[in-house]
């Protein structure tokens, strides 16, 4: 279970396949819902509850409020459920939230299967990534689990493990990327492991100035994403 907070999140929440629990209302935005938003909540019946603002108040996180908070259950996705012939984005030990939600968005803005975490990282359903997300983390399917279940899984599914590397080889604008890919990307501070980079059949690199130490790793994502979405269009 998490809780979310913001028109738009509890929108995508009750469009999606996740079970909203409860709805959090303050009095002065109860009565002036979106006409979506009111159908939505009126379709799926969830509970809602109305509180004086001084009391929404103290439990909103969120500078401009909204006067909507929501309390759900997220779906439990495998790695069975992921689309064979669509590429997916694998995180390794991601560690900064915002970075997990900003990723999700852009797996869902670039039309990719999937996410998925592996190794110790952080809750793709906590509030700072649920913000970044903008709502794609119920847009776009999020497994967790481990490293070897991953790499079970790639080798199982015939798909082609592409990792990415500043000492890689191979640039990103000659590489092939067939739809079977799996996009894997290390640690924000420490990249892939030597293991993981020894399990992929194609080691690749984002050419960028050498000013420039590394890309942040949600800006990698989004560079590969698109790179293989500009010749795949949807």
């Amino acid at each position: 279970m998490f809780a979310g907070e913001g028109l738009q999140l509890l929108t995508r929440a009750l469009a999606s396949d996740m079970t909203v629990d409860y709805v959090v209302f303050s009095e002065e935005s109860a009565d002036l819902l979106p006409k979506d938003l009111a159908d939505l909540l009126d379709a799926s019946q969830v509970r809602c509850f109305r509180v004086p603002e001084a009391l929404f108040e103290k439990v909103s996180r969120r500078d401009m409020r909204s006067g909507a908070a929501f309390v759900a259950t997220a779906q439990r996705r495998s790695l069975g459920d992921l689309p064979r012939d669509i590429p997916v984005v694998v995180l390794d030990r991601v560690s900064n939230p915002r970075n997990a939600g900003a990723i999700a968005r852009t797996c869902e803005a670039a039309g990719l299967g999937g996410l998925v975490l592996t190794g110790s990282h952080v809750d793709p359903y906590s509030y700072e990534s649920l913000r970044a997300s903008m709502g794609s983390v119920f847009g776009v399917p999020i497994v967790s689990c481990t490293e070897e279940e991953m790499l079970g899984w790639v080798s199982s599914t015939q798909r082609v493990l592409v990792g990415t590397s500043g000492g890689a080889e191979e640039n990103l604008w000659s590489a092939v990327l067939p739809s079977s890919s799996v996009l894997m990307f290390g640690n924000e501070g420490e990249g892939l492991s030597d293991h993981l980079i020894s399990a992929c059949e194609k080691l690749v690199k984002i050419p960028f100035n050498m000013a420039v130490d590394s890309l942040n790793l949600g800006a990698a994502v989004a560079v590969v994403a698109f790179e293989y979405r500009r010749r795949n269009p949807l």
